[in-house]
């Protein structure tokens, strides 16, 4: 009779163990669904340092297999501002945001944020996200570039209305055929 109750007893633990492991299965299947599903860069350090868990779009990014748990996170990264704020979250708890640029001609701009993991009180560990900004620096460039182009040809068609204005002023109205002109180059300039 007691060995039935233990072969049951064991029988019942051991159902609950394989429920609760299919559970955690399927909690860790849907995790890296949703982590590879998502376009920034995702980075798990652990309070060592070290690489626990990386994304599709990091992969990517910095040309890493999955091959990388356990490694530091400097083999990875490559990038001194990233590797300080991922070891300032660690030392101090704290998290922060870096800008910085990968590769080498046709560079990346990356906004990296970094973000502690708490157990408690205790830090354990940092996420870092990347976030792809080139197509934004880019479009910045564009607007900069634009507006120094614009200014410059605007410069020498009011500079040339300016210096008209000034002469009729100065008493160049007086002489009609002049006047006439200088109306005439003002107005073509204001056209330009």
């Amino acid at each position: 009779k007691r060995a039935d109750e233990l072969r049951k007893t064991l029988q019942t633990t051991a159902d609950k163990y394989h429920r609760r492991v299919g559970h955690l299965s399927t909690e860790k299947s849907r995790l890296e669904v949703i982590l590879d599903s998502i376009t920034e860069g995702i980075l798990v350090t652990g309070q060592d340092g070290r690489v626990q868990l990386i994304n599709r779009a990091l992969g990517h990014l910095f040309c890493v297999s999955e091959e990388v748990y356990g490694r530091p996170t400097a083999e990875i990264v490559r990038q001194a501002a990233v590797q300080g704020a991922i070891d300032d979250c660690l030392e101090k708890g704290v998290g922060s945001e870096v800008e910085v640029e990968i590769g080498a001609g046709a560079a990346r701009s990356l906004d990296v944020h970094v973000a502690p993991i708490f157990s408690g009180e205790q830090c354990v560990g940092a996420v870092t996200v990347f976030y792809d900004i080139t197509r934004l620096r880019q479009l910045e460039r564009m607007r900069r570039d634009f507006v120094a182009n614009v200014s410059h040809e605007l410069r020498t068609p009011l500079t040339s209305i300016k210096g008209y204005a000034e002469t009729l002023a100065d008493g160049a109205l007086d002489d009609r055929t002049a006047a006439t002109r200088f109306i005439g180059i003002i107005s073509t300039n204001a056209d330009r």
